[in-house]
């Protein structure tokens, strides 16, 4: 994970808590609110605490799971895409809590990864060169990113300015995931080899090429919540 983002994102959430502290709101009370979510890190609960009249904090947990299969250098590969994700959150409302116009950034807690393996052929193309059934055994992998993502963006919703108790939410952000760590792992009398070692390599580093722009995870998330 950059150094720089993770400063600059302890140093936003900072100076938003330091401003909440500094000019407290008389007469504000805190609140608290639950809801639902639905978005690109999985379906989610979340609890929003309101600090002052215009910054609430938000913790939420998203997960979500999926499996199909797809095909990498003429192989079958079976996958499974499981996410899980803590959020903690900081909103700040710019133009004035009525507007619902908010600033967020915090980190995410990441456990988000992908674990795939080919399924049995005949022959496997790795690297370029194609290998036996007998000679590569089973080949699995697995992606993971970095476990502590900063977050920044936008969004719309604030449930404890409305006169109703139920609200809607939407957000638009980015999570910086950090670079994608691939591993590929095959179990047959070639793995040690030298020569299918670097053309194994030659292959994971492909991988790694064509999803490294997940590095920015995209968030877009919709909402409803409940103010107790």
């Amino acid at each position: 994970m950059p150094h720089h983002i993770v400063k600059r994102t302890v140093t936003f959430c900072s100076l938003l808590v330091c401003a909440a502290v500094g000019a407290p709101d008389k007469g504000y009370a805190a609140d608290i609110a639950g809801g639902l979510k639905v978005s690109s890190l999985g379906a989610g609960i979340e609890g929003i605490l309101g600090i002052t009249s215009d910054l609430n904090l938000r913790v939420s947990a998203n997960a979500f799971s999926y499996g199909a299969t797809t095909y990498k250098s003429g192989n079958s590969i079976a996958y499974d895409l499981n996410l899980l994700s803590f959020p903690v959150l900081l909103d700040w409302f710019p133009l004035g809590d009525d507007s619902g116009f908010r600033v967020s950034s915090g980190v995410i807690i990441n456990n988000n990864e992908y674990k795939a393996n080919a399924e049995t052929a005949d022959s496997y193309d790795i690297g370029g060169v194609d290998y036996t059934a007998a000679e590569v055994g089973s080949l699995n992998g697995g992606v993971t990113f970095g476990s502590l993502a900063p977050y920044v963006g936008i969004g719309w919703g604030n449930p404890f300015t409305t006169e109703s108790r139920l609200s809607f939410s939407f957000d638009l952000g980015i999570a910086f995931e950090g670079d994608p760590e691939v591993s590929m792992v095959a179990s047959g009398p070639i793995a040690s080899d030298p020569v299918f070692q670097e053309n194994l390599q030659r292959e994971t580093d492909d991988i790694k090429d064509e999803i490294d722009a997940f590095k920015y995870y995209p968030v877009v998330s919709v909402g409803i919540a409940y103010r107790f």
